[in-house]
């Protein structure tokens, strides 16, 4: 069945769901609900302060499905190409034994990923958990195939993805939805798999927030054969801290000398020194891409404000803003938004909530995949 019919009939027999998106110093959780008419609404936002506090007795579970996000640093992706050599070359695939070989394959790879992830969340290496997986782009003798099951060949290749996250995370999320199946993404993958849906490759999907920045590139793009992940030595508060430097001033008048500049409000003669400054950031920024040989289309998801409005150039760079309602009309939605956020905003809670339909349709393989999570420490209760 095509993408856009899946989305469709999936969503004339569901009403209600959450989103949870993870931060360093909230979980917030977003409500929404879909209409037979297709229309998407958000019913109700919640910010809950970190360490979360314990579930009251007696509060009802959220009864649709829940969605997880969280990005960088609280969130991990490793790819692995994998490879299974067989016993057996000339007798067909079967589910056990691909079963087999992938759960050794999973905990294999979850054992030697956990050390480079304990240094990311600076947590010790007992603390990293394991809240998905996935496998994909099989090939047997090197022909790729949609499934393996049926094919003869000695050796059965595929793309391993596992999303890691801290038992602090964790713990919170059980604190604020309790001990529930839930499908935990990374909002990175969720932007760049919205974008793949949306924009044709190459682009790069760009998570700029004030304690970093982090790069998604599509597969086409790396080495990786899914998708590949960089940190990016740049931050989107070099704009305050530019002014900050240049006229010797706290972060609080910055940041009304930059909310000045943004809306208008300077001298032509303020507005060109400023622009300057600004400029300057964006060129440490375009050279930071251009080190990772990124594409000239590139995706940003800021915490924090830009100096121009999206889209605007900078050398051969395109920068733009997720394109939120391009996305939904591909799928045949309409979003009705609530004021106070904008587009980049809701791409947040949205984008994972279209990834977990796609993850939804996929492959038995997967759906087996996710029930096997629990043996590895994973977002089972």
């Amino acid at each position: 069945m095509p993408f856009v019919k899946r989305v469709l009939s999936w969503f004339s027999a569901q009403e209600r769901f959450l989103v949870v998106y993870a931060e360093r110093e909230r979980l917030t959780t977003f409500r929404f609900a879909l209409n037979r008419e297709r229309v998407l609404t958000s019913e109700q936002i919640e910010e809950h302060p970190r360490p979360v506090r314990e579930r009251r007795k007696g509060t009802p579970a959220f009864p649709g499905p829940v969605i997880v996000a969280a990005g960088f640093p609280l969130a991990a992706i490793v790819v692995l190409p994998v490879h299974v050599e067989r016993d057996n070359p000339k007798e067909p695939v079967v589910a056990v034994e691909l079963e087999n070989a992938l759960a050794h394959t999973v905990g294999k790879a979850f054992t030697q990923s956990r050390k480079e992830a304990s240094e990311l969340f600076n947590i010790d290496e007992l603390d990293v958990m394991l809240v998905g997986s996935a496998v994909g782009q099989f090939s047997v003798e090197g022909h790729r195939v949609v499934n393996p099951l049926g094919f003869a060949g000695k050796i059965v290749s595929a793309v391993l993805e596992l999303t890691l996250t801290s038992r602090e995370v964790l713990d919170d999320l059980y604190r604020l939805v309790g001990r529930r199946d839930f499908f935990f993404t990374h909002l990175g993958r969720a932007g760049m798999r919205g974008l793949e849906r949306t924009w044709k490759k190459p682009f790069a999907f760009v998570e700029a927030d004030k304690a970093g920045s982090w790069a998604v590139f599509p597969g086409a793009q790396s080495e990786s054969p899914s998708f590949a992940q960089v940190a990016l030595s740049w931050s989107p508060l070099s704009f305050l801290s530019s002014v900050e430097r240049a006229w010797g001033i706290p972060r609080a008048a910055a940041r009304r000398v930059y909310a000045a500049y943004r809306e208008g409000r300077t001298s032509p003669r303020v507005h060109a020194f400023l622009g300057r400054l600004f400029g300057s950031d964006l060129d440490a920024l375009r050279a930071q891409l251009a080190l990772q040989k990124s594409p000239p289309r590139v995706c940003i998801l800021s915490s924090a404000p830009f100096p121009a409005p999206f889209p605007f150039k900078k050398g051969n760079y395109t920068f733009t803003e997720p394109p939120l309602d391009q996305m939904l009309q591909n799928i045949g939605v309409a979003f009705r938004r609530g004021t106070g956020r904008t587009s980049s905003e809701w791409f947040v809670p949205i984008a994972p909530l279209v990834e977990w339909y796609a993850d939804k349709s996929d492959s038995t393989i997967n759906h087996w995949l996710r029930r096997h999570l629990n043996w590895l420490g994973a977002s089972r209760g």
